[in-house]
């Protein structure tokens, strides 16, 4: 009975992670509608898009899910981030999507991302979206693509990119408003190469006119369970 007892608890914990994980991310994605004056509506099509693109800020947005992981796939990644990349088409956003992105694959998109941001200048309005595995080491957040080969944890800043260097790049295109969303907080898939327990993504550093969002606080790690996202 107390083993059934300590498993229910364990899965109403959980739950509750993840409940509050959810909450977290639609509180961030509400700030940031409020933040830009953004009204979410259908997209524009024809001549509704080009007044919208005629008449408001220059508004780009890079959305990556990665699901398919071989050590450790995602069953929402790549949902949850064509669902976003179709709400911020909705918004007026120039959207690039990539899902279960290579490295290679993850640096043509930031680069793709980085130039358009870079042409809108001061008029541009940035949001960059994250779904997938992320570890954090000696401080520094990682986005691992799939195909990562990571041993140890010095094999991260090799294969994977580095979280703050995508912040940096937004911060100096002089972008009016930039946007952060990293659905990455799962237990780390590396965890018994590293040396190092930490759990979850670090903290960054939001420049000013920059809103960082995370699944869960800092530090922590998001229990996954799978279910269906809608």
């Amino acid at each position: 009975l107390r083993e059934k007892k300590k498993q229910r608890l364990a899965e109403a914990a959980k739950k509750r992670k993840v409940a509050q994980a959810k909450k977290t991310i639609s509180q961030a994605k509400e700030k940031a509608e409020e933040a830009a004056n953004w009204k979410v509506e259908e997209p524009k099509t024809g001549a509704e898009n080009v007044a919208l693109n005629t008449y408001a800020e220059k508004r780009v947005a890079l959305v990556i899910g990665n699901s398919a992981y071989k050590y450790a796939p995602l069953p929402n990644p790549k949902n949850d981030a064509e669902l976003m990349a179709k709400t911020l088409k909705g918004l007026g956003f120039d959207v690039i999507t990539v899902v279960n992105a290579s490295q290679k694959s993850m640096k043509k998109s930031v680069r793709k991302f980085g130039k358009k941001l870079d042409a809108a200048g001061k008029e541009g309005v940035g949001l960059f979206f994250y779904a997938g595995h992320g570890v954090q080491v000696r401080g520094a957040n990682y986005l691992i693509p799939t195909d990562a080969q990571i041993e140890t944890e010095g094999d991260v800043d090799i294969e994977a990119i580095n979280a703050q260097s995508i912040l940096s790049m937004m911060e100096f295109s002089g972008a009016s408003l930039s946007f952060v969303i990293m659905d990455a907080c799962r237990n780390n898939p590396f965890k018994r190469s590293f040396r190092s327990g930490t759990r979850g993504l670090a903290k960054m550093e939001a420049p000013t006119g920059s809103l960082v969002a995370y699944a869960t606080a800092p530090g922590l790690s998001l229990i996954h369970i799978s279910e269906p996202t809608r």
